[in-house]
């Protein structure tokens, strides 16, 4: 089954044309109809699918979004990389703006956009990433040498902003180990006798002497005149020339085109011969993109997202059924049975609960979700003995409650309930709360009703971490058993303000791997995570777990910090383990800090022991965090 990508903002659909090369399905290719020639090119070579993109996101034919989207990529305009152009406040119209609004609608696997390198220091494009990377992007910079990566003989560099939801599905590394062909100019040139004269129309003061210069060579501007160059280099305003049999001309639009990788059957009607020699310069190169689209894999074999979906959904379940049990109450639903559609079925005495349980990724369109599910759940034939319970793992408006307990019967119990029954099991709230992708912490718990557990004996008992931590022995053998352990800490501390997805993750080369990653979620309020998300520039922690019978040294500081870099929104690292760590540990950790900007925390058993008191006193084990990085920071030597 062919990959299908969505194209924003094309020039002369080169973009389209190198992924359709790359065995893509194009979806659309939206422009901007006001740009006449360009609509010309791109309505002659690709026909119903280009759409104008000042319709997109309207509710007619041309403004809706193909279905099932691999890929978004897009191009931000060279006008917009114009500092004078840019304003502070978002702009409803911007192209960050628009593509942002289209990821956000498709969620495509994966995103690619070329704009411009000295567009990373505007507030739209860090605004942009930022916004992928809560969205749950992995991100990487790539600035590619088209020469390089095609063979070319020309002097281009193109910057791409590259994002994956699953890093699998992408080679990010691409430009790496590329093989470079071996052509030269005349591969691209035509023959001389079938050149227009118009192209020799060029001004030969503007032209460096040419004494000694060999056929085919090639003349650029450069600093207000032409000159020899061994590469064509792209001025949208000075149209490079080729030296042949004693005359200078213009390098032809075709000549260019091939340059581009444009194929010679590629019809490029254009009447304004000056707009279209900008249109070619600025336009991506064919085989770079072809290149690039064919790095992405998509791991089908995996069906990653299916599978990531289906295990949010098991685990929530299997949280549910965990407390219901601890709580002296067992299934009695008998799979199998006609006519049902609930999780869990609990008999008491002369009254049956029904249970449901259902957890969504976001609350757009909960309503009709909710709806969906209660019209299963409810039973015509029901009677004052039966009640259905829908239990959803998000935030769900009072009116929509009561909306579904007139109408269908049937009683919800939202995420403030949950907070409440699973206050007195820490392990199975702290779960729950890793599950979510959001900040909980101002979320108040709210009685469940009815409240059916107030006349049942609970069979749950608190789990003593502190215990499962002193009882393993240090050392090679036991280091998954401490390592367990700690994943059980860490969520069980830290779940109210991090997510955690990624356990035992290799690096690409696959010679690393840390141990646990974590992301931050939305709307935190804890000092500790506000700064290093703030001033470190991270979204996600790294945690690593040593169960080793001395104190770590630099050596594991070192190792970590190769976990750690800007570009993937990933400087933070806490390091546990049994005894911290020694003075040349923390030496390497300040260096760190001072050098590279990078933050390594050290955490001992006993560093541990204090974090979970302190949870258990409801007090917030970030804060002590927060005091261990005031200390380094003042600490920390110039």
């Amino acid at each position: 089954m062919k990959k299908r990508v969505v194209i924003l903002n094309d020039e002369l659909g080169t973009m389209a044309l190198g992924f359709s090369k790359a065995g893509y399905d194009i979806g659309a290719i939206y422009i901007d109809f006001s740009d006449v020639n360009n609509y010309r090119v791109c309505e002659k070579n690709w026909g119903t699918i280009i759409r104008d993109i000042s319709a997109l996101g309207s509710n007619d034919d041309s403004g809706r979004l193909p279905t099932d989207i691999d890929c978004i990529a897009g191009r931000i305009h060279a006008s917009f990389s114009i500092a004078g152009k840019l304003q502070n406040d978002m702009e409803e119209m911007n192209p960050y703006r628009q593509l942002e609004g289209v990821i956000q609608e498709v969620r495509p696997r994966c995103i690619i956009v070329q704009c411009f390198w000295r567009n990373r220091e505007n507030v739209y494009y860090n605004w942009f990433c930022k916004n992928l990377a809560d969205r749950g992007y992995v991100l990487r910079e790539q600035c590619a040498e088209t020469g390089v990566i095609t063979g070319f003989p020309v002097r281009e560099r193109v910057f791409f902003l590259i994002g994956a939801l699953n890093e699998k599905d992408v080679n990010l590394d691409f430009l790496k180990n590329i093989e470079k062909p071996n052509y030269g100019i005349m591969d691209f040139l035509e023959k001389e006798s079938i050149i227009d004269d118009w192209y020799y129309g060029v001004k030969q003061s503007e032209i460096e002497r040419v004494d000694g210069a060999v056929d085919n060579s090639i003349f650029c501007w450069d600093r207000n005149q032409y000159k020899e160059s061994t590469l064509v280099k792209w001025n949208n305003m000075k149209v490079p020339l080729v030296y042949r049999d004693g005359y200078i001309r213009k390098i032809t639009h075709r000549e260019i085109a091939r340059l581009k990788g444009i194929p010679d059957e590629y019809f490029i009607p254009y009447t304004n011969k000056s707009k279209l020699y900008q249109k070619l310069m600025s336009c991506l190169n064919v085989q770079l993109v072809q290149e690039l689209a064919s790095t992405i894999c998509f791991n089908e074999d995996e069906e990653f997202f299916r599978k990531r979906e289906i295990s949010k959904a098991l685990q929530f379940e299997e949280i549910l059924i965990s407390f219901l049990k601890q709580k002296g109450i067992s299934n009695d639903f008998k799979t199998g049975k006609p006519n049902t559609y609930f999780d869990f079925q609990y008999k008491a005495e002369n009254h049956i609960y029904n249970f449901e349980f259902k957890i969504y990724n976001n609350n757009i369109g909960l309503k009709s979700k909710i709806i969906a599910a209660c019209k299963k759940l409810s039973d015509p034939i029901a009677d004052e003995h039966t009640t259905n319970i829908l239990v959803i793992g998000n935030i769900v408006e009072d009116e929509i409650k009561t909306l579904i307990s007139n109408q269908y019967n049937v009683v919800i119990w939202d995420i403030e309930n949950i907070l409440w029954l699973l206050e007195g099991f820490p392990q199975l709230k702290s779960d729950f709360i890793a599950l979510l992708s959001f900040n909980v912490s101002a979320v108040v718990p709210k009685r469940v009703q009815p409240d059916i557990f107030s006349q049942y004996v609970t069979n749950a008992t608190k789990v003593d971490l502190q215990e499962r931590l002193r009882i393993i022995n240090p050392g090679k053998d036991e280091a998954t058993k401490y390592e367990e352990v700690c994943v059980d800490i860490i969520k069980f501390l830290f779940s109210e303000h991090i997510q955690f997805y990624k356990e035992q993750k290799k690096s690409n080369a696959g010679l690393y791997r840390f141990d646990f990653c974590g992301k931050i979620k939305h709307g935190n309020i804890s000092e500790f995570f506000e700064t290093i998300q703030r001033f470190f520039n991270t979204k996600y922690i790294i945690f690593e777990f040593k169960n080793y019978k001395e104190e770590i040294t630099q050596k594991e500081i070192y190792t970590t910090e190769k976990y750690l870099y800007e570009k993937a929104l990933r400087k933070v690292a806490i390091i546990i383990s049994r005894k911290g760590s020694d003075e040349s540990a923390k030496k390497a950790t300040r260096g760190s800090l001072r050098e590279l900007g990078k933050l390594i925390i050290c955490l001992s058993d006993e560093d541990v022991n204090k974090l979970i008191d302190m949870k258990i006193n409801k007090e917030d084990p970030a804060d002590y965090l927060e005091a261990l990085l005031d200390d380094m920071l003042m600490d920390l030597e110039k």
